[in-house]
């Protein structure tokens, strides 16, 4: 196909001889090539879409009541040098038959020209695409009026809606463009300022309707650099009417910085639409690459035009672009990249080639350029994942290379301040996109819309060099070939992956390849069924998100994967009345065995992580939790035991309840024969173990710096009445409460951070224990002032409850035989004990180790009764350290009464 042929057209520098007959033969030139390209898009459209075309200028060069668009006689109409052809207006009387036009005279028409931009008229519109028109008003229209005109604008786009047409209108004061305050001047826009690079796309496509010329148009492609010079000199010297002519502004000036944002909003869109992306992104970072004088498809294209190749296919900008950057990644030696970049042009083009009106003439084009494989090629859809995820993996390794000549760029450049955190953040993006880890579930972004269902899959397990099991998955047709269409340690992440990708259809048939696999056809749907339910959750993540570290959105627990969960005798599941799964029968036999966490986050990563054991799942919740919290959407499965599903779901919800209302609570859960304890420590959500209720007790005790609530799971000790006594527990207060029973008394003391004190009283009266304590905790309250006051309360044990009753404190009366116990930290070794028994002292100054005995072989002597019961202690004064602890402030109730015990055993040796 031989180009249409002109004589070249030299134009002159400032200075020198500059042709207005040349000038005018541009003008000529630029506008046939414009009407080429609009004969390529009328024959995308119905008659009815060609009418709206042909009548765009006429809507905005007039205000009549019968045409679209019209809002009132006083709207901005009217388009410089526009002059309604018969065909236009033939069109209107179709469309309005009652329509005469009648001419008017504008004296300063409001818009100075009208354009579209993008694909229009190119190869790589379809019926799908939109028409971006640009509308280039008079700098000095008033606010109220662009508001007018710019819903006149939005009136003749709903109607064009009506008829099939996507358009969108886009105001343009070529001054204020000129000085860089432009509106959204696209349908996708990255948000960001691009006023160089989106001018030299415009140049590029445009297509003249009505109105001005460009000019740009008779700038010469030598003179791209210095274009606001030559501007200047044509019209201060008259070569061209101002009124005209729409200046723009030129490509000579294009900030660095139009090329990050612009390539990092590119980067960004390629991981979510790669083929639609690739083709700009490689161009842009050719123009990069050659910057600050960038080799301009524009320039190009305009030089072709000055000389005299008009040919409007062989100027096709998408065609031009593929062109431009196949050249640029063979002169890179980046030759794997080619059937990527053919296939996102192919499917650009694929439209035009299928076209009964241009399928001959695109087809000859190519096969011209060397490019006849597209005529065969183009549009064709990938078939089989494999592929898929071999194209997927080229692109990868090339998003991943632009990335970094993106930062060479900016730092070259000076721009890391304000580019640092944009890279940064889709640094993260690109990495949590990209990365292929053991656990991860690679998403193969290049699967088309739809996916690539399979009729058939196949999974079994099989044993890895190392010993450990492992998941293969297999196209159902060929299950005994060699590769497996994927493979990983997780059943589940080899669900996960079949589905995230599309291959896993509601049609799909799976089976389990022969062998002692321990899952069967039933589970295996059970899994399907509820992965697809958690994936359903997934959603897109702005580029903010990547300020943050990323947190779980959406999880679910798969517990006991081709295991029974409950004990199993001869064959048979083994029942019990202690029904709790976490703490199971007479033997409290924890269920869990394993745990298969499938969870996704707000980077849009899907992960499987492996969990075994009670300890294990307790790990997992304590990771839902820190990266989750209770915002996060949690479900639990489990084939064999629904109610274990239930249990960990329930006690999830509990403990994020429990830490939500306070955060400084502790979550008291019993799993198995132990007890767990939960508590935030430093944002941290940890727990730890206690082999049983003397364990608990310890720990509870222990001391601590403020009000600690505690808080038991429902299930947990049953029969105890410390959940009970929590769940009156207030803070400030000292809280005693007495238990009598047969033989003795039983105490606890809950002081006034939530320390537990727990003793017990065998052969002790209960009225004598409450005087006893009453005597020593008033003692306290006068010593340590930080103590809280004190309740009493007795503690009745009813069936399957507990009873609490106030008692009221004893009247003061001191003690017969009164034990005060002084302690004294001595530096470098243990300290100094002083024990005063009514009014003889015991010192270990004197007495050493054996202060404790004689001091209790003397208050046996004052027991007028001669009875051998234990020794009390009435009063302590002993100093922080010696109680082990770092800071007197740290000092509280239960602490001096664990000492008073230890003191008290000394005694009754």
């Amino acid at each position: 196909m031989a180009p249409q042929s002109h004589p070249p057209i030299h134009l002159a520098a400032p200075g020198g001889e500059i042709s207005r007959k040349d000038l005018r033969a541009l003008v000529c030139r630029f506008l046939q090539l414009h009407r080429q390209r609009l004969l390529h898009l009328s024959a995308w459209l119905t008659p009815r879409q060609r009418d709206c075309l042909e009548i765009l200028p006429l809507l905005l060069h007039c205000n009549h009541p019968a045409l679209p668009g019209y809002r009132s006689g006083q709207a901005p109409a009217g388009i410089n040098a526009y002059s309604v052809s018969r065909t236009a207006h033939k069109a209107a009387q179709r469309l309005a038959p009652g329509f005469a036009y009648r001419r008017k005279a504008v004296l300063a028409p409001p818009i100075r020209g009208l354009f579209l931009m993008g694909s229009a008229g190119s190869i790589a519109y379809s019926y799908h695409s939109d028409l971006d028109v640009w509308v280039c008003h008079r700098s000095d229209l008033k606010e109220e009026e662009r508001a007018e005109l710019r819903a006149k604008c939005e009136d003749i786009a709903s109607w064009a809606g009506t008829e099939g047409l996507k358009v969108h209108f886009f105001l343009v004061d070529p001054e204020g463009f000129r000085q860089g305050r432009l509106e959204p001047l696209s349908a996708e826009s990255s948000g960001t300022t691009q006023h160089g690079l989106l001018l030299e796309e415009f140049y590029r496509t445009a297509v003249h309707l009505a109105g001005g010329k460009l000019l740009w148009w008779l700038v010469p492609p030598e003179q791209e650099n210095r274009y606001r010079g030559y501007a200047d000199y044509l019209l201060a010297r008259r070569f061209v009417d101002p009124d005209s002519v729409i200046d723009l502004g030129g490509l000579e000036r294009v900030p660095a910085e139009e090329f990050v944002s612009a390539g990092l909003w590119h980067l960004y869109k390629a991981l979510s639409s790669p083929y639609k992306e690739l083709l700009k992104l490689e161009l842009l970072l050719d123009y990069a690459a050659a910057y600050p004088q960038p080799n301009w498809l524009a320039a190009w294209i305009k030089a072709e035009v000055y000389a005299g190749r008009l040919e409007a296919e062989r100027l096709d900008p998408y065609l031009c672009l593929y062109r431009r950057i196949e050249q640029s990644a063979l002169a890179r030696g980046r030759g794997e990249l080619l059937p990527l970049l053919r296939r996102s042009f192919g499917n650009k083009i694929a439209p035009a080639l299928n076209h009964p009106e241009h399928r001959s003439k695109w087809k000859a084009l190519l096969s011209a350029l060397g490019l006849e494989n597209f005529a065969s090629s183009a549009g064709a859809r990938l078939e089989r994942i494999e592929q898929a995820d071999e194209e997927w993996q080229i692109l990868v390794k090339a998003l991943e290379q632009d990335y970094q000549r993106l930062r060479r760029f900016v730092f070259q450049h000076g721009l890391a301040e304000p580019a640092g955190e944009d890279l940064l953040l889709l640094g993260r993006k690109l990495q949590a996109t990209l990365e292929r880890r053991p656990n991860k579930v690679d998403v193969v972004r290049l699967v088309p819309e739809g996916g690539l269902p399979e009729l058939a899959l196949s999974v079994r397990r099989e044993r890895a060099l190392d010993g450990r099991w492992y998941w293969r998955l297999e196209r159902g047709d060929d299950a005994d070939a060699g590769r497996p269409l994927y493979q990983a340690s997780h059943l589940v992440q080899v669900i996960a992956w079949a589905q995230v990708n599309g291959i896993d259809r509601p049609g799909t048939q799976w089976t389990l390849h022969p062998g002692s696999l321990p899952l069967t056809t039933s589970e295996l749907r059970f899994l399907n069924q509820n992965v697809r339910r958690l994936l359903e959750k997934r959603s897109k993540a702005p580029l903010s998100a990547y300020r943050q570290p990323p947190r779980l959105q959406a999880a679910a627990l798969f517990l006991n994967l081709a295991a029974p969960t409950r004990p199993q005798r001869g064959g048979f599941s083994i029942a019990s009345e202690r029904f709790d799964p976490l703490s199971y029968g007479a033997e409290r036999r924890a269920l869990v065995q394993h745990v298969e966490l499938l969870s996704i986050n707000s980077w849009e990563e899907i992960q499987v992580d492996r969990y075994h054991g009670l300890e294990g799942l307790l790990d997992c919740l304590c990771r839902l939790y820190e990266q989750g919290g209770a915002e996060m959407a949690l479900a639990a499965h489990c084939f064999s035991s629904p109610a274990l599903a239930l249990r960990v779901l329930d006690l999830y919800q509990n403990l994020s309840q429990v830490l939500r209302a306070n955060p400084a609570s502790w979550f008291v859960l019993r799993g198995g024969v132990c007890l767990y304890v939960f508590c935030l420590r430093e944002g941290r959500l940890i727990w730890w173990p206690c082999e049983d209720e003397a364990a608990l007790e310890e720990s509870l005790g222990s001391a601590r710096a403020d009000f600690t609530p505690v808080v038991f799971d429902p299930q947990a000790m049953q029969d105890s009445p410390l959940p009970f006594l929590y769940r009156h527990n207030r803070p400030g207060k000292v809280q005693l409460f007495l238990r009598p029973y047969a033989n003795g008394t039983e105490v606890f003391v809950l002081d006034e951070r939530g320390a537990l004190y727990r003793q017990n009283c065998p052969g002790a009266p209960p009225q004598i224990v409450l005087q006893r304590y009453a005597v020593l905790l008033e003692a306290l309250a006068r010593r340590y002032p930080a103590g809280g006051a004190v309740e009493y309360a007795w503690l009745e044990a009813k069936p399957k409850s507990w009873q609490m009753k106030a008692a009221h404190p004893p009247q003061p009366q001191e003690p017969a035989i009164q034990v005060r116990v002084y302690a004294e930290e001595l530096a470098g070794g243990p300290p100094r004990f002083t024990l005063v028994c009514n009014e003889r002292v015991f010192s270990s100054l004197e007495l050493g180790e054996r202060v404790f005995a004689e001091a209790a072989r003397y208050i046996r002597k004052l027991r007028q009764s001669g009875e051998q019961y234990p020794c009390y202690v009435s009063d302590l004064n002993v100093p922080a350290r010696v109680l082990g602890l770092t800071h007197p402030d740290l000092l509280h109730t239960a602490c001096l009464l664990a000492y008073k015990r230890k003191v008290e055993q000394r005694l009754n040796q």
